[in-house]
């Protein structure tokens, strides 16, 4: 179980955040760096967050183009999703861990 440190608005189908409203908005989430771990020798499986949303929320794993993250919302930290596993299945306490890569940005910058 966790508590929400954050929110993000959900992209997916190669949908922007400059033309489309999100999929899903102000999605309550738990975000933490995940640097040292990241990387496993895997092309496919490196990422830099993990992400935490209780249920079985609607955040999917995409391939291409990839489905998408925004932190606290559009106008924040993209992220791309790696990799998604659902946790305590058919539980009350059910969660996703959603591994995140996140993509460059423009310093100097006040994002995460």
């Amino acid at each position: 179980m966790f508590l929400p440190n954050t929110t993000c608005d959900y992209f997916e189908d190669g949908h922007l955040p400059e033309t489309d409203p999100p999929d899903l908005a102000a999605v309550p989430i738990f975000l933490d760096g995940d640097f040292m771990r990241g990387n496993l020798g895997i092309d496919k499986l490196r990422w830099t967050h993990l992400l935490k949303v209780k249920g079985n929320g609607e955040i999917l794993a995409g391939d291409s183009p990839a489905n998408r993250v925004y932190v606290p919302n559009k106008n924040g930290t993209c992220f791309e999703i790696v990799f998604v596993e659902v946790l305590e299945r058919g539980k009350a306490g059910s969660f996703k861990r959603v591994y995140l890569e996140r993509k460059s940005i423009t310093w100097p910058s006040e994002q995460l």
